[in-house]
């Protein structure tokens, strides 16, 4: 009777994967997805704590390759990618916008001064960095050679997009302080000239951080605090195409329509179909960053990895110092490289309440709940064993009594 209790509670306790009626579609094949993303670095697993350093790395079928590695000194790490493939970061730690090259040969572009705070960066169709600066309340354009200018002082700006007109498409956040009590969060549009003009007004609580701009010139935003993505249209019209994304942070859209968006609070990357359709791309160790996509496509092949069986790989990439340098440099204008170890992924063990589209084998459809950073069949295999081992034990200890 007592096994009998244990078990039926243990078993109980378990949290019950839920399916899917909703199935899979892309018109990408298995495997061809490449994305780059930053990471969290050198932290201990399950340990959600800041920016312990970062990794700007890639993403493919094959597993994560780190690209460059920062300290903790650079602080949370944004960035876009140019038409030469080069990875343009803002640190904002460091309050510097660098260049780094697909080999990791990273090069300072601008060195931002006094309470700019630079937030995100988007590059113009000459070339120019626009960067938004939270703390400075300005948004501005900065040449290839490090010239900057003012576009527009607008008050507490994060991200920015640019739309086909070539207008600044801006999130305005700013939370209350102990000595400013007052909220903005509102998104806006800012002409080449500077003027402002207000698109829509979010409630007092809702948090817009990263967007996009889809093909039809809609705003896709992303509300952290609400966990959902609001899509607004140039005349300022609202409403919502997901939710119970687990704190989605960044937003990207790829060249099939697909919103690709990273979960702070499932540690994944989720891609979300224009028809609604979810999948899980990517489970990581730690909540990522922001994301941008090379090429669309499935991750099927990646490596998964558990607790169990973590195992390190190394890569050989370059790294920047906490005094700001780069390590890969030997003073001398040779570059060197130095071993960085690197996690792949591991399923994380936070609930999650998001039904999860992916496409298994060739071609078929399968819908699961255990990719979405909640329970695992592997996980309840283990769960069993354990109980029938706890109820082994029990019965063993009952029967030493009984003699």
């Amino acid at each position: 009777m007592i096994c009998l209790l244990i078990t039926t509670f243990l078993l109980s306790s378990l949290p019950s994967p839920e399916v899917s009626s909703q199935t899979a579609t892309t018109s990408a094949s298995s495997g061809t997805g490449v994305y780059a993303v930053i990471t969290r670095a050198n932290s201990p697993p399950n340990r959600d704590v800041g920016w312990i350093g970062v990794n700007l790395s890639l993403l493919t079928s094959k597993g994560m390759s780190t690209v460059y590695s920062w300290p903790p000194s650079a602080g949370e790490c944004i960035f876009v990618i140019d038409s030469s493939g080069n990875y343009i970061v803002i640190e904002r730690g460091a309050d510097d916008l660098v260049k780094v090259t697909p080999n990791g040969t990273m090069t300072e572009i601008y060195k931002f001064v006094g309470d700019y705070a630079p937030t995100d960066v988007k590059i113009d169709s000459a070339g120019n960095y626009i960067v938004t600066g939270m703390s400075g309340n300005k948004l501005s354009k900065i040449s290839p050679d490090g010239v900057m200018t003012v576009i527009a002082n607008l008050t507490a700006p994060n991200a920015v997009a640019i739309d086909r007109f070539g207008n600044y498409i801006v999130t305005q956040t700013k939370e209350p302080t102990l000595y400013d009590e007052s909220t903005l969060n509102r998104l806006s549009r800012v002409y080449p000239n500077g003027t402002v003009s207000v698109i829509h007004d979010y409630s007092g609580g809702t948090l817009p951080l990263w967007l996009a701009i889809d093909s039809s010139g809609n705003y896709i935003v992303t509300l952290y605090e609400e966990d959902k993505i609001s899509m607004v249209t140039p005349a300022g019209v609202e409403r919502t195409v997901a939710s119970g994304l687990g704190g989605p942070y960044s937003t990207v859209i790829d060249a099939d329509g697909n919103y690709i968006v990273s979960s702070a609070a499932y540690h994944q990357m989720i891609r979300i179909s224009p028809d609604g359709v979810r999948t899980v791309l990517y489970t990581f160790q730690r909540p990522p960053g922001t994301v941008q996509v090379i090429s669309a496509g499935d991750l099927r092949g990646a490596p998964t990895i558990t607790a169990s069986t973590v195992t390190p790989t190394t890569s050989s990439v370059a790294t920047r110092s906490s005094a700001g340098t780069t390590s890969a440099s030997t003073g001398s204008g040779a570059t060197s490289t130095s071993t960085v170890a690197t996690m792949p992924v591991t399923t994380p063990t936070k609930p999650s309440t998001t039904s999860t589209a992916t496409t298994s084998g060739a071609g078929s459809t399968a819908s699961s709940q255990a990719q979405a950073g909640g329970w695992s069949p592997d996980n309840t295999l283990l769960a069993v064993a354990a109980v029938g081992a706890i109820t082994i034990a029990v019965a063993a200890l009952a029967l030493r009594r009984k003699h």
